[in-house]
């Protein structure tokens, strides 16, 4: 798998290794050698089907990532071994899940919690046939926690920057075998969990975790719109970073000033910054035009040390020349010009229209340049899309020892072309029919599970299948039959598994449908 040149010489292979790993430790992270507010620090979550570009990179490969990657969510113990060439590293853990068929789900069932009726709940994720891969925590309980710490603390051990904790939901998430929302047991009283003693519990774990781990970053992937009690704010004193999922991506987001709102967003990481915490916006869109609103959104509120994630366009194999943009420093912060967000940096300006907004217009005198070089006196935004812009006269190229900046795939201002009398936009190509992707397991044979599934909508095209257990993963890229079928004999042995399927039109095209399972043999 070949990766984008990064337009610097390979270090010589007579480099000694010892001379290589002083290097190493003495270069500054993409992150920290970059604190102005103009450019993208870059998040990559590498997740089972990265490991195509983990598992024995080159050092020309190695470098890229650590050139383009200001930090990478990974699992341990695969990772444990690439540490020495990306130290950068996040190891993820859930906050409250206990793994269907693991040892402390059959030698501490106390650390489950349950319904009235004694059932077992889960984290409604993933759910089906009546169970789901991960059954839900007694967070409350101090054997549970510290297990949960001792086992972070072994895997901090191996080198990692910090930990990525998914799940620390101030909103109850917990549900039957069905995924319905369900109220436990609180084990401590005996009666019926409530929000208040919930938060409570989560707070003081995570303020736990911060006191064992003062020296490592720690990354809360909480719930935005959870609200601001005392307990809230006790749980994001405790993390470093605060994830967002989808960023301003999120299709919830609505205009206006109301709970769900854009600007209700945008004051939300205001205050993380206030309270001294970094955010990470971590999306995963791959169109043209979420790609730019949501490069957009970042910068308007980018405190110089936020993250930006996007699986689907920041991978080696389809990486988006769009993030290597260099604005320099802001000038200010975010303001409203003609009901457009705008904020200026030393070499350019930013535009950001909200979603559910009319067609807005904002004129430059003199004209300012995209990112692709065309040059724009004005420019016509619609609902949910922004623009990257730079003074007429100024290189979007980094400087010396940066990663190289050029032109994106797309035009950098997102605008809809006036429609034919036909109802068809000029240069416009089809879309792609809608299409449903579903993956399923059975077991084939002693040591192989027989990996199956149909993309509806679709009569050709690949599916790239990924099953990942604790200590193992397995990938096979399949092509579709007729009927959108797909099948395969996998080497699985015995556990619990989870399935992930992509499919493609093409082989370096953008995933159009996903599904995943957990399955147990």
């Amino acid at each position: 798998m070949s990766f984008p040149s990064t337009g610097r010489r390979v270090r010589s292979l007579v480099v000694t290794a010892l001379l290589s790993a002083l290097a190493l430790a003495a270069a500054p992270s993409a992150r920290a050698a970059a604190g102005d507010t103009g450019r993208v620090h870059l998040m990559q979550s590498a997740e089972s089907d990265f490991d195509v570009f983990t598992r024995n990179p080159g050092a020309d490969q190695r470098q890229w990532m650590r050139d383009h990657y200001a930090r990478m969510k990974t699992w341990a113990p695969y990772f444990d071994s690439r540490l020495d060439w990306y130290p950068n590293a996040w190891a993820y853990r859930d906050a409250y899940a206990i793994y269907r068929g693991s040892d402390p789900a059959s030698a501490h069932p106390e650390w489950i919690l349950k319904d009235a009726g004694g059932t077992k709940l889960y984290i409604p994720w993933g759910c089906s046939g009546g169970t789901c891969p991960q059954y839900a925590a007694d967070i409350g309980n101090p054997a549970f926690r510290a297990a949960w710490i001792a086992e972070a603390r072994s895997t901090l051990a191996q080198g990692y920057k910090g930990l990525y904790i998914d799940d620390v939901n101030m909103q109850w998430r917990v549900g039957d075998g069905a995924g319905r929302s369900t109220k436990a047991i609180d084990p401590r009283t005996g009666q019926a969990m409530t929000d208040a003693a919930w938060q409570r519990y989560m707070a003081d774990f995570m303020e736990q975790v911060r006191a064992a781990f003062p020296g490592k970053e720690i990354v809360h992937n909480a719930i935005w719109y959870s609200g601001d009690t005392p307990d809230i704010r006790r749980q994001l004193r405790a993390a470093d970073v605060i994830g967002l999922e989808r960023g301003f991506n999120d299709t919830g987001l609505t205009n206006g000033t109301g709970r769900w709102s854009f600007r209700a967003f945008s004051d939300l990481i205001d205050r993380a910054h206030a309270d001294g915490h970094e955010v990470l916006l971590d999306t995963n869109v791959d169109s043209s035009a979420d790609r730019m609103y949501g490069l957009a959104t970042y910068l308007l509120v980018n405190n110089g040390k936020d993250l930006l994630g996007n699986g689907a366009s920041t991978r080696p194999d389809g990486y988006w020349k769009g993030y290597d943009v260099q604005l320099g420093d802001a000038l200010g912060k975010r303001y409203l010009q003609n009901g457009v967000w705008r904020r200026d940096f030393e070499r350019g300006t930013v535009l950001v229209n909200e979603p559910g907004e009319p067609r807005r217009s904002v004129d430059f005198a003199p004209s300012l340049r995209d990112i692709g070089g065309e040059k724009h006196a004005s420019v016509t935004l619609g609902p949910a899309a922004g623009a990257v812009l730079l003074r007429d006269g100024l290189d979007p190229t980094p400087a010396a020892g940066s990663p190289p900046a050029a032109a994106p795939h797309a035009p950098s201002v997102v605008r809809e072309p006036v429609p034919t009398a036909a109802g068809t936009r000029p240069g416009s190509v089809p879309p792609p029919a809608r299409v449903t992707l579903r993956v399923r397991a059975r077991r084939a044979a002693r040591g192989f599970v027989l990996v199956s599934g149909t993309v509806r909508g679709a009569r050709s095209g690949r599916v790239l299948v990924t099953a990942r257990s604790a200590r193992k993963s397995t990938r096979a890229v399949l092509r579709l039959r007729s009927g959108g079928k797909f099948a395969k004999r996998l080497r699985m042995s015995g556990g619990r598994w989870r399935l992930r399927a992509e499919y493609r039109a093409t082989s370096r095209g953008p995933a159009l449908a996903t599904a995943s399972r957990a399955v147990r043999f």
